[in-house]
């Protein structure tokens, strides 16, 4: 196995197990009053609880590497923007040699500024045939199921790869909020039943779109999607986004418990 193999498949157990980690963080958390028995300290070249960082949330902008060098030592996850440590992240691996950094991208959504970019059969409209926008950015929400998008999802994801060394893709707006109405413009429509979107029928479709970007690039691909732990876990209406894990080298529960009222 040559050094760049055992280095992905090491990081494909971080991503493996890192759900588990933060479960295990909760739980630990819940039972805090609670004596434990005695536990043999962990290696010393290892830490015992994963740290991530969402450095894509940040308008900071590119991190000199001065900031970069410390982020390594300070993160085992970072997900960002392509020009963040666009320049530094085989540097990073030196001081850190079990980080993953992943390149942030939107899995459903055409930026607000791409209206008319992309061909018209690949946008999701509503009942009335309009285009659908999130509430919050204005962004155009995408027909999961359209085999162009998924493609140019691929090329995306491939293309930013290339560019920055990252060691994979973070795959946004993968869960079901784009079926909600607190979320979009309005409710889109599956143009396979002509019906709304049921949350389970886009969750299967954005899980199938996760699962092409996976097999069709040379990195790591991690996904947005999980939601609160009502959603991972199922429910009638909702089913389970439990689904994604299936597709992905690992997940985000960005509401985490549950979501704040």
């Amino acid at each position: 196995m040559n050094d760049h193999a055992h280095a992905r498949r090491s990081r494909r157990r971080f991503a493996a197990s890192s759900t588990t980690t933060l479960l295990a963080l909760a739980t630990l958390t819940a039972l805090a009053v609670v004596p434990a028995p005695a536990m043999a300290a962990p290696p010393a070249a290892d830490r015992f609880l994963k740290v991530y960082a969402p450095e894509n949330e940040s308008f900071a902008g590119a991190r000199t590497l001065t900031q970069a060098l410390a982020d390594a030592e300070t993160y085992d996850l970072i997900t960002a923007k392509a020009n963040t440590y666009k320049a530094n992240p085989d540097a990073m691996r030196v001081v850190n040699p079990d980080l993953v950094v992943l390149v942030y991208m939107n899995g459903t959504f055409a930026q607000r500024t791409e209206g008319t970019m992309y061909p018209e059969s690949w946008y999701a409209r509503d009942a009335y045939g309009r285009k659908v926008t999130s509430k919050g950015y204005g962004n155009y929400l995408m027909n999961p199921l359209s085999p162009e998008w998924i493609q140019d999802r691929v090329n995306q994801c491939n293309t930013q790869l290339q560019a920055t060394r990252y060691d994979g893709c973070m795959v946004d707006m993968l869960g079901t909020a784009p079926t909600m109405v607190s979320y979009v413009s309005s409710p889109p429509v599956n143009p396979q039943t002509g019906e709304l979107w049921t949350a389970i029928d886009w969750q299967a479709a954005t899980t199938y779109l996760a699962l092409q970007i996976d097999t069709g690039t040379g990195g790591l691909v991690w996904g947005n999607g999980y939601g609160s732990a009502t959603r991972y876990f199922g429910s009638r209406v909702g089913g389970t986004s439990k689904v994604l894990s299936d597709a992905v080298d690992g997940a985000l529960s960005e509401i985490w418990i549950r979501s704040a009222k």
